[in-house]
């Protein structure tokens, strides 16, 4: 079959009428639209870009709706429908849609606003089940944890590394406040082991508010 040269036409029209006649050329298959210069004719070139970007936006979301609905209600589909190709639909069904346009694009942002409220309250969800967590080994504490004692005492919540027990725990303070040159008697602190595990030991320290500096120090030299 010969190959026959390809012809090329203008076409001046209203700028009122340029979708609908842009619309019915895309339609007949028969004309493949090009990018020309024309200014030196006196025609200017329409801006689009700004509309562009709305369009591709707009087919972005409803992109991400699609794959929302598809997770959540699959499309029931032939094992054929891959081999099916597009939907044909007439002129009258396209404007039908294109119609119902603005609802469409309601829907699309509901369904991703949704989406983005579920995705939000999982990650809250694991959060907080983050923080349950942590504070499990605090089960056994009688007060909140941000207690810092009462008028004429002073109380440190906290941990140490490794696992100790209460003798092993008032042994290094007691080594340590004779390091610093403190008297362990009159600085003697009540100390409770609340809870251990392989890498930490969770205590409640409570001494007078006169010996709150001096039970600090001691407590950061032992890894407090």
């Amino acid at each position: 079959m010969a190959l026959s040269e390809m012809k090329r036409i203008t076409i001046c029209g209203l700028k009122k009428d340029r979708k609908a006649v842009l619309e019915m050329l895309q339609r007949s298959g028969a004309v493949e639209i090009d990018d020309t210069d024309m200014s030196e004719y006196g025609f200017e070139k329409m801006d689009t870009l700004s509309s562009q970007a709305t369009f591709l936006k707009a087919i972005s979301n409803i992109e991400s709706a699609l794959e929302i609905l598809e997770k959540y209600e699959p499309e029931k589909k032939s094992v054929f429908a891959a081999l099916e190709g597009r939907e044909t639909i007439d002129v009258d069904e396209y404007y039908s849609s294109a119609s119902r346009c603005s609802d469409c694009m309601n829907t699309v942002s509901k369904i991703n606003a949704q989406y983005k409220e579920i995705a939000d309250t999982k990650a809250d969800i694991i959060r907080k089940e983050a923080q349950i967590e942590s504070l499990k080994p605090w089960n056994n504490l009688d007060v909140s944890l941000s207690y810092t004692g009462m008028k004429r005492t002073a109380a440190f919540i906290g941990t140490l590394p490794s696992s100790r027990d209460y003798d092993e725990i008032i042994a290094e303070y007691s080594r340590i406040c004779e390091s610093l040159g403190y008297d362990f008697d009159s600085l003697m602190p009540d100390i409770e082991v609340i809870s251990k595990s392989a890498e930490l030991t969770y205590i409640f320290v409570l001494v007078h508010s006169r010996q709150k500096k001096e039970a600090e120090e001691i407590l950061r030299n032992m890894g407090f």
